[in-house]
């Protein structure tokens, strides 16, 4: 060993010596929660944010308000990660021992699942299975779960918390996230479709082929920009339409054992045995459209890139009120319990992640226009928020209220599914400023996009669709992120910063400790002259 790498080393071994030193002295201080530090006249204790927590989770532990603890630690705004060191701000009643908020409890209605009860409620499934064990045996109509309960801390041994850190980050150094460098990036990348295209036995064109032809069309597009910036792609594909038979026998293909990244199926069952696959092998798997929670739970490989409507409606509320100050909020909510569910998800991104005030919000059980045209106010916008999946009811509302909004000012926030009702009235919407949230949307105007479509029409003889802009976005992003990370890439997922594509912005957290990922990017599209606009 030459004197200069002897001393690199060297080098190298001090930094990591004193970044343990101070790792674990901050440990000891981080979960010492009763100690309260006095700092430009504001109290406060340190809080090590634990895996899988959220920040609703944090400010129901310690009775603070999320915008208390995001005021004192505004580097949190972007997201929380494991181990930020967080300042929870001390309340003038409270002395120097925790005392979180009474045990909270939800009793379990027909149809719902671990899953949609622990998103209405800003938890993780692990957080509410831990508090609940009795639910992994199965959920059942009348359970009556505990939220926040008040939890029992030891005594906290400060050597022992710094011997234990020593050990944390040394775990994290060989499974954790590390971008690699430009000469350590993965240059040669194995890339497997499954894809629906119907390849016929003659000549004859398939109209099913369509979605599958127009998704790869675009990812093709993807391949080849990514080959222009030095990745070498090895790309295969498989024809996998709605049927088991055929899966099984591409999953004992040795080639898809030896890919980087599977992207599919297109199709929710067929995608839950390629989840299996991709967990026995560690291989990270993309379901480009399903909404299904099931493809996420236990799956901790699988990404889901469009959020379930749930997710939606629960990422809606900060964007509504930064697109409205100041109006009135009226929620309506329908009895039927698919409708229930959004509604609680819809009022819990409102009062909780966007901090609405209680005299800017109010909720009635929707009985026609006539008793909302009574509380609606006339000196400020009113926000009507109409999570209804009921297409008859929909269309029969936005009618009539769109007929008497005079002398109101009024926007309609309801679902994306809206437009495509048959015999809805776009007049209608247009008049009521429709508002809603979607996990996608094309801009066919801008520069980018115009540039984009001229050399898809000259490739391939025909306009993109909204298959193969999601074709080139998933192709791009996930491609580039495999390069980056390497064998790391799942656990740098969370902690990537936002990037968006022509269609649609990626930005994922996992939904549970051993659960896959989701997208956590919405836009807020408002219908302006007949078109939807991003207003984010």
């Amino acid at each position: 060993m030459s004197g200069n790498n002897s001393l690199q080393l060297k080098k190298h071994i001090l930094y990591i010596v004193i970044a343990l030193f101070f790792v674990g002295k901050l440990s000891a201080q981080q979960q010492d929660t009763s100690k309260v530090y006095e700092s430009n006249g504001q109290s406060f204790r340190f809080y090590k944010v634990e895996k899988g927590k959220t920040l609703y989770g944090i400010s129901k532990l310690f009775q603070v308000s999320q915008d208390d603890i995001l005021n004192m630690n505004p580097e949190a705004v972007s997201g929380l990660k494991t181990g930020m060191l967080l300042k929870i701000p001390k309340k003038s009643s409270d002395d120097n021992s925790i005392k979180p908020k009474s045990s909270l409890s939800h009793t379990v209605q027909a149809k719902e699942t671990v899953y949609g009860i622990a998103k209405m409620h800003g938890l993780t499934v692990s957080e509410l299975e831990n508090m609940n064990p009795e639910i992994k045996k199965g959920l059942k109509a009348g359970m009556v779960l505990t939220l926040y309960p008040a939890p029992i801390r030891k005594p906290i041994d400060s050597e022992k918390t710094k011997s234990d850190s020593i050990n944390i980050l040394t775990k994290e150094k060989e499974k954790g996230c590390h971008e690699l460098s430009d000469k350590e990036q993965r240059r040669n990348i194995q890339v497997t479709y499954l894809l629906p295209l119907f390849l016929p036995a003659t000549e004859e064109f398939n109209p099913k082929s369509r979605i599958g032809l127009d998704f790869y069309s675009g990812a093709k597009m993807a391949i080849d920009s990514l080959k222009k910036l030095g990745y070498n792609l090895t790309v295969n594909i498989f024809d996998v339409q709605n049927d088991s038979t055929s899966l099984q026998d591409i999953i004992k293909n040795p080639v898809l054992a030896k890919s980087d990244m599977i992207i599919g199926p297109l199709y929710s069952s067929s995608f839950v045995k390629i989840a299996e696959f991709a967990r026995l092998k560690s291989i990270p798997a993309v379901s480009p459209f399903s909404q299904n929670d099931a493809l996420l739970n236990k799956f901790p490989n699988t990404i889901k890139a469009t959020p379930d409507i749930i997710s939606q409606l629960q990422l809606s509320g900060p964007l509504l009120k930064g697109a409205h100050p100041g109006a009135k909020f009226t929620l309506i909510r329908n009895t039927n319990e698919k409708d229930k569910e959004l509604a609680d998800a819809l009022k819990s991104s409102l009062l909780v992640s966007a901090g609405i005030s209680n005299d800017q919000f109010q909720e009635i059980t929707y009985s026609g226009v006539n008793e909302l045209l009574t509380i609606l106010s006339e000196a400020n916008e009113n926000v009507i928020l109409f999570p209804s999946t009921v297409p008859v009811q929909v269309i029969d509302f936005i009618g009539r209220l769109s007929s008497n909004r005079v002398g109101r000012r009024i926007t309609l926030f309801g679902l994306n599914d809206w437009i495509n009702y048959e015999n809805i009235e776009f007049d209608h919407l247009n008049n009521l400023n429709f508002t809603c949230a979607a996990s996608s949307n094309t801009n066919f105007y801008s520069t980018t996009s115009k540039a984009f479509q001229a050399t898809y029409k000259d490739e391939f003889k025909g306009d993109p669709t909204f298959y193969s802009f999601q074709g080139f976005d998933i192709t791009l992003f996930f491609c580039e992120g495999v390069a980056k990370y390497g064998s790391s890439f799942l656990d740098c997922l969370s902690e990537m910063p936002k990037k968006c594509g022509y269609n649609s912005c990626y930005k994922y957290s996992r939904i549970g400790n051993d659960d896959g990922f989701e997208n956590q990017f919405i836009y807020l599209l408002e219908m302006n002259n007949f078109e939807m606009k991003r207003k984010n």
